[in-house]
């Protein structure tokens, strides 16, 4: 009789538990508004559990998102690079700052709360990373031609991005009165007769060089080489790469600080038009190794910012 007694005692317990606990707690979706999207975070206390919401909420958006589309919208139809993932990871940091967390619940072992993100409240915070990168992507075409071409990509691959996600929260897209193809092709036109030389002082097989010329050759310029000037050139760009040994208290390493400077000039009106500088600061088991990565850093600058050499208007 006290056994029956003890388990109709637990089982009321249990039940009485079942009861105190909230069912959002497993299934957000009960507490959920239609214009809202809800997870729960969970944590060893409150204020960890409010982190672990905003983890939560951006980790149900970024699943609902891919799954509503189910695939990563680009401008080349590739997968997106790692530095546009974190731009867009930064703006979806932003974006959750308008979380609101509600009910909380304490089980004994975890604390659980409910927190929330207002659709229309984050399509306007979208809207308004969209606007801004329209803005950047209208200065850049106008002031940079086709040698703006890489960044201004950049930032129409995170547009897209972002705009997918506006899509998903209004049913809207965002509309752009750029083209990129088309400005890119605009501006190859404007410079497919200038000719432009090329000359720096470094170490055979002359890998920036190489480089520099390959990048202005996509971009439609003519190139010349060489240490004799060619006359005929629209613009000259000169400069060097010189290396300096850092101190490094590590056996087996050295370290290497390696400076490049570009220097670009209307060669019809002696002017300077624009100029490039770059340091790379690497460690390598010698000096050829540290070379090697400072060389891939340099390359990665000069593609990103080849612009500021300014070289597609005759002043």
């Amino acid at each position: 009789m006290r056994v029956i007694y003890c388990i109709g005692l637990l089982m009321i317990t249990f039940s009485a538990l079942a009861q105190k606990s909230p069912s959002w707690i497993n299934d957000p979706s009960k507490k959920c508004k239609k214009t809202e999207i809800c997870a729960v975070g969970s944590g060893i206390n409150k204020e960890a559990a409010i982190a672990d919401s905003h983890v939560q909420i951006a980790r149900v958006f970024n699943t609902e998102v891919n799954s509503h589309f189910n695939q990563t919208i680009t401008s080349n139809n590739s997968e997106v690079d790692e530095s546009i993932s974190e731009e867009i990871s930064l703006k979806t940091s932003v974006l959750l700052k308008g979380v609101v967390t509600g009910e909380g619940f304490d089980d004994g072992e975890s604390y659980h709360i409910f927190a929330s993100l207002n659709k229309s409240k984050a399509a306007a915070a979208i809207k308004s990373e969209i606007d801004s990168l329209d803005d950047k992507i209208k200065g850049l075409m106008s002031a940079g031609g086709t040698l703006a071409g890489k960044q201004v990509e950049k930032l129409f691959e995170e547009r897209q991005v972002l705009n997918q996600r506006h899509q998903f929260l209004t049913g809207r897209s965002i509309a752009t009165d750029v083209s990129f193809t088309e400005i890119i092709s605009s501006n190859k036109k404007a410079v497919e007769n200038f000719i432009t030389h090329l000359y720096l002082d470094e170490d055979e097989p002359k890998i920036i060089e190489q480089y520099l010329a390959q990048e202005l050759t996509k971009s439609g310029h003519k190139i010349t080489r060489g240490q004799v000037l060619n006359k005929s050139a629209n613009f000259i760009i000169t400069g060097e790469l010189i290396s300096e040994k850092q101190y490094l208290n590590v056996s087996g390493f050295e370290k290497y600080a390696f400076h490049l400077k570009l220097s670009a000039k209307d060669s019809a009106k002696k002017i300077s038009t624009g100029e490039l500088k770059v340091t790379a600061t690497e460690t390598g088991r010698n000096y050829s190794q540290a070379q090697e990565k400072a060389l891939s850093q340099i390359k990665e600058e000069i593609n990103q910012r080849i612009f500021e050499l300014n070289i597609e208007k005759i002043n």
